[in-house]
């Protein structure tokens, strides 16, 4: 059973938290004309403008929104590309969106833009020279790459109003349950954790030491007794929460590796979650049959765990030889997987 407190603490670390009015989205649809386009993006993609605004007031019609009423800022092209921003600090901005009397977007002046290519990354993992609308041309500019949008984002049959469902909540709780950070992982694992959002949840994308390597699959159940479902009932889809898939460890280099998670929600919030653990491997990353396992001239002793609370109980196999290798092997209980896995794994 998971413990309740332990995920209620892990998710109230990783929250962005959003103004306490009623925030609105407004969202600009168009499709991708750029060529060449960012990485991942293709000629006549859809391009989708997510702007988080809160103004103060309590609907969306006959309202007035400028660049200081921004809480976040997503742009997505296809499937896979995204820029995220939360709270952004803008310059060289101008202009207002409005909506009439009966809450469509009525006009579009806004040139908002803001520049910080230390702070802003796009979901390539490349950092991003600008963003921005202009109401006469293009959106925004990754690596020197344009990402511009078939109709300009003056034209106001291109965008929407909506109200922010669910906007008590903070948007995006999250966390990485393995690899454990500090842990040790080796062979086929789980890569796995769980991400609730007051929006609905888009990818959970995975970066191995820095680097994007794919989206995780999400939706698994999580409603057991004292699970996300259990301890986060106000979000939609908590029961459903779970991230997982199956992972081969012993393929990375042995040592120390980081992972980090990101998740996307529909209106451009993302949060993250990250590790950094020590693989140990044999030296074929996979042994296929348990022919070429020999155990017969090898030795075990135990190891009691001592005073250092963070370590198990060890037990250890000495002299086991692998495909013609001999090694020495240590195991110890992961509470991660609920067996006892390999902590060491050393070639004489």
């Amino acid at each position: 059973m998971r413990n309740p407190l332990f995920l209620t603490c892990l998710g109230l670390l990783l929250t962005f938290n959003t103004a306490s009015a009623d925030p609105y989205t407004l969202r600009f649809t168009s499709t991708v004309i750029s060529d060449p386009a960012p990485k991942g993006v293709t000629l006549g993609d859809p391009l989708i403008i997510n702007i988080v605004v809160d103004n103060g007031g309590s609907d969306q019609v006959s309202e007035t929104w400028d660049a200081g009423d921004i809480l976040s800022v997503n742009f997505a092209a296809g499937p896979r590309y995204a820029i995220n921003i939360v709270s952004p600090t803008l310059n060289g901005t101008s202009g207002t969106i409005q909506t009439d009397d009966a809450g469509n977007v009525s006009a579009v002046s806004a040139k908002w833009f803001v520049t910080s290519p230390t702070a802003l990354i796009d979901s390539n993992g490349t950092a991003v020279s600008s963003w921005g609308i202009d109401n006469i041309g293009d959106v925004a500019q990754t690596d020197g790459v344009l990402l511009k949008p078939k109709h300009r984002t003056g034209v106001v049959a291109n965008w929407i109003a909506l109200p922010v469902p669910n906007a008590g909540l903070a948007p995006i709780k999250m966390v990485l349950e393995e690899p454990v950070n500090g842990g040790v992982s080796n062979g086929i694992a789980n890569l796995r954790g769980w991400v609730v959002g007051a929006s609905p949840i888009q990818r959970v994308a995975f970066y191995l030491d820095g680097v994007y390597k794919f989206d995780i699959p999400a939706g698994g159940d999580r409603s057991g007794e004292g699970d996300v479902g259990d301890v986060f009932p106000d979000y939609p889809g908590s029961d459903k929460s779970g991230f997982s898939m199956a992972y081969g460890y012993s393929n990375l280099t042995a040592g120390s590796h980081t992972a980090k998670v990101i998740a996307y929600d529909s209106l451009g919030n993302t949060a993250e979650d990250s590790s950094t653990f020590t693989v140990v491997r044999f030296d074929n990353a996979y042994i296929p049959s348990f022919n070429d396992v020999d155990l017969t001239a090898a030795s075990c002793a135990f190891q009691p765990a001592g005073s250092d609370p963070a370590i198990s109980d060890l037990f250890t196999v000495n002299g086991g030889v692998f495909e013609g290798q001999i090694y020495d092997l240590q195991f110890g209980f992961n509470p991660a997987t609920q067996q006892l896995d390999a902590v060491n794994i050393n070639k004489r």
